[in-house]
């Protein structure tokens, strides 16, 4: 491990996020780095959990998404899975087409056009043969958009990478919730043993009975100029920390 970051060409920098235990079976040699800290936590649904979601679809989310869905089927939606390389590929465009609209009307930048995100999601989705890890699921109505979902897949384990929903007509319908539901239930009839919804903690997430899985955080500093700027960013968190208890502790006094 130390020969893999010592390898690591013209940076200041090792800055490794969202780190898990493991990698699968494979216990993360990054996870258990001296120098890791806890950062945060994701959301996952194991093989029971996974179960209990199909057998639970009387009540709760399930209940009412399963009715939702049924809605858009009366109004000519179909689920379809991307099975080939042009179809995963006509399928991501659209979803990255609808993704960079929505985060404009939200006034929020889209971390898809960062690092050349697209690009590798692109090359990813041409890849041909059985074994692509890329599996996309799509709500569609007469080759329209209405939702999509792409997981990774390896080694049963799922993991939730991209999501976002078609024009304004379909949002009454929560098209993003039904699909993912509809991930979720892919994953139960695919054997899957760990669903993972990704990166972040948004609130819909909480919603599906999802258990927490810790993460760690690898900072390194790989030169002198690397060490100021972790100082910097460290000094930058313990103030924002320290502003935060502040604002809580106010709070609390007023209640």
């Amino acid at each position: 491990m130390a020969a893999m970051i010592d390898a690591i060409p013209d940076a200041d920098v090792v800055d490794i996020k969202k780190l898990h235990a493991s990698i699968g079976s494979a216990h993360n040699p990054f996870f258990l780095h001296p120098k890791a800290s806890a950062e945060s936590c994701t959301l996952y649904l194991d093989a029971d959990a996974l179960l209990a979601a199909g057998a639970s679809s009387g009540k709760g989310i399930y209940k009412k998404t399963s009715g939702t869905f049924r809605k858009l089927q009366n109004e000519g939606v179909q689920l379809v899975e991307a099975t080939t390389p042009e179809e995963r590929l006509q399928i991501l465009e659209a979803l990255m087409v609808c993704r960079a609209q929505r985060f404009k009307a939200l006034g929020r930048a889209n971390s898809l056009k960062q690092d050349n995100r697209e690009n590798f999601y692109r090359a990813l989705a041409a890849q041909a043969g059985g074994g692509n890890p890329l599996k996309v699921l799509a709500l569609t109505s007469d080759g329209d958009i209405v939702a999509v979902v792409a997981m990774l897949v390896e080694n049963g384990c799922a993991t939730g990478i991209l999501i976002s929903i078609g024009p304004e007509q379909w949002h009454r319908f929560s098209p993003g919730i039904v699909v993912l539901v509809q991930s979720i239930y892919w994953a139960r009839d695919n054997n899957i043993r760990i669903y993972s919804f990704g990166t972040g903690l948004q609130a819909y997430k909480s919603r599906f009975g999802a258990m927490e899985q810790s993460t760690r955080r690898l900072l390194l500093p790989l030169t002198v100029k690397g060490h100021a700027a972790i100082t910097a960013l460290k000094a930058k968190q313990g103030l924002r920390e320290t502003v935060d208890r502040w604002k809580q502790q106010k709070t609390s006094q007023t209640a």
